[in-house]
């Protein structure tokens, strides 16, 4: 399995795989449901593709962007132990460079404003934009997401129709 940590060598990457890509994204803290997802799309695809980001603009404040698990060296293990062939694993300025030519927030449409929406304002735009911005790097043929947050499933499916 191989570390990428750039945009530009994850691009170059994908562009020289002629078949199939998964993706598994996650903020890290890896855990059986993240490797469940592993399991399950591994033999869906050609090449699999883990990434690793805890991504600041879905994190609201006062909420636990600073205490959440940060394990590096243990979560790309657990990539490498269930199957995945890279792991993109990039800083804060890969995602959200600040060349001039900021990432602008992506609008999560109606359902954002609703439930957990309504108490955390902000953070189904972060998801929007950071799922957005990976998908653009990364053009997965298939991606899964952990089925516990219904909302942010059907976020995500609105901003890929």
């Amino acid at each position: 399995m191989r570390v990428i940590r750039t945009v530009a060598e994850m691009q170059e990457i994908r562009r020289c795989i002629s078949g199939s890509v998964g993706l598994v994204a996650t903020l890290g803290g890896i855990h059986r449901g993240h490797t469940r997802h592993l399991q399950v799309l591994r033999p869906q695809c050609d090449v699999l593709i883990g990434s690793l980001f805890l991504n600041p603009t879905q994190f609201v404040e006062n909420e636990d962007f600073f205490d959440y698990p940060r394990d590096e060296a243990f979560d790309i293990a657990n990539f490498d132990d269930n199957g995945s062939d890279f792991v993109f694993v990039p800083s804060v300025e890969e995602i959200y460079p600040t060349n001039g030519n900021p990432i602008p927030l992506i609008d999560p449409g109606p359902i954002g404003k609703l439930l957990e929406g309504i108490h955390r304002p902000g953070h189904f735009e972060g998801v929007a934009t950071v799922v957005t911005r990976l998908f653009s790097i990364i053009s997965p043929d298939k991606a899964t997401f952990g089925e516990k947050d219904a909302q942010q499933l059907r976020i995500i499916q609105h901003i890929n129709k």
